[in-house]
């Protein structure tokens, strides 16, 4: 008799705690672990979870959204045990405060091929294109995102790229929440887009939330920039695997902010913007296909033609990694490559691409995957950088232990390394 009576007092209590949810929730600001909105996180909190636990009070019954703490979409025994060390001062449960990207525009810097929507939200189409800012803030953050399928983000904090989080993201979620556990203090992140454009078409990030205050300063951008352009190579296909696998085009298997591009920009203490589409060339795809460059290298956003101001962006040097399915194109069809069209293509890429910055140097790279030295499309290439003297070519050794005969993320950092080798020879104070 004396449980009964007692479950019924703790149960009036329990209600009694969530009855003022309905006027706190007005306010829409979340705290979390606040589960009754009275404004402070105590034991009345941890009864309220515990009872949801035994299944005693419903969802409904009081402020779900604050007890997920963690915001993996569930309320458990992992958010029970951080009221718990919050009460017990043993680790406390750090506020984000969100905000929306409108209200960010003065204190990020966009990288890369990002790109403001008209409603001031961050429209990502490109491989490795983003943005970046500086916080005084402890805790972990959230990425608030919208998709149409999968793909990966990925989250570079104070500049540790070895260790960047990758985020799988889905058109099911909007929220993204990364434990990043950081002390307080000031810290610089990097958000990106780690899948390219034809595996996940856009990303569309609307807000971040984070346990403090965003903007008292941007980061100075580098006073050095490359472009890249390129294939599955600059893309990173496959770079996450190994080469049993198959079908390592995936958007699981793949993260464009980790190739040889990221990593050489990195060593040069560079900004960079990439152009990369997996099986595309300069005559046309992988396999026969149709897939010319020029419907990537001149977009911002490529599913709408944005364009790509390469004057604007005043890059001091462009790496073009083209070729590679050229060959292969050749090579499946068994006919003999037309050297003069094809240098043609090339000169006129090149040219182009020289005219919208006139002070631009450019360096054509060719190799890493399975290509000749003396194959006529290295050979082709090679005879136009001799022709014009802000063009060099460079052949790359090849190294491909990533899927699909692709070169993987230790692959790539070799890669990064001999290319920042030949930049500081070709260009001695470029960098």
């Amino acid at each position: 008799m004396k449980r009964v009576i007692s479950l019924l007092l703790v149960l009036i209590l329990a209600f009694s705690l969530v009855s003022s949810s309905q006027v706190a929730n007005a306010t829409g600001k979340i705290i979390y672990g606040d589960l009754n909105d009275d404004g402070v996180i105590d034991m009345k909190d941890m009864l309220v979870i515990r009872l949801h636990l035994a299944r005693i009070l419903g969802k409904s019954e009081f402020n779900a959204t604050n007890a997920d703490i963690n915001s993996d979409g569930k309320i458990n025994a992992m958010d029970a045990m951080a009221i718990i060390r919050h009460i017990s001062k043993e680790k406390e449960i750090v506020q984000s405060d969100i905000y929306a990207i409108s209200a960010l525009k003065n204190s990020i810097n966009l990288y890369g091929r990002a790109q403001y929507s008209e409603d001031d939200t961050i429209l990502l189409s490109q491989t490795a294109s983003g943005f970046d800012f500086i916080s005084d803030c402890a805790g972990n953050i959230e990425v608030y995102l919208k998709t149409s399928g999968n793909g990966k983000l990925n989250i570079t904090v104070d500049g540790d790229y070895e260790n960047s989080y990758e985020v799988d993201v889905s058109a099911k979620n909007t929220k993204y929440l990364v434990q990043t556990d950081l002390a307080f203090g000031q810290h610089h992140f990097l958000i990106q887009k780690a899948t390219e454009h034809g595996v996940n078409g856009l990303f569309e990030i609307t807000g971040i939330a984070i346990g403090g205050e965003v903007g008292r300063k941007m980061r100075i951008p580098s006073q050095s920039r490359i472009e890249f352009y390129g294939d599955s190579l600059t893309a990173g296909y496959g770079n996450l695997t190994s080469n049993a696998t198959t079908n390592a085009g995936g958007w699981n298997y793949q993260n464009g902010c980790k190739t040889y591009a990221t990593f050489a920009s990195q060593m040069l203490n560079a900004d960079y913007a990439i152009a990369a589409a997996s099986g595309h060339g300069v005559l046309g795809g992988f396999n026969n296909s149709t897939q010319t460059a020029d419907k990537y290298w001149d977009y911002t956003l490529v599913g709408s033609k944005t364009p790509w101001s390469r004057a604007d962006y005043d890059a001091d040097l462009i790496v073009i990694n083209y070729g590679t399915n050229d060959n292969s194109r050749v090579t499946n069809s068994g006919t003999k490559l037309d050297t003069a069209a094809y240098k043609a293509k090339v000169k006129s890429l090149v040219e182009g691409m020289r005219a919208e910055n006139p002070d631009v140097q450019i360096l054509w790279v060719l190799g890493m995957a399975y290509i000749s030295e003396t194959s006529d499309v290295v050979t082709s290439i090679k005879a136009v950088a001799d022709e014009l003297d802000y063009m060099n070519f460079y052949y790359a050794p090849s190294r491909t232990n990533g899927g699909d005969w692709h070169p993987s993320v230790a692959d790539h950092k070799y890669h990064a390394e001999n290319l920042v080798n030949k930049i500081n020879e070709l260009y001695p104070d470029m960098f």
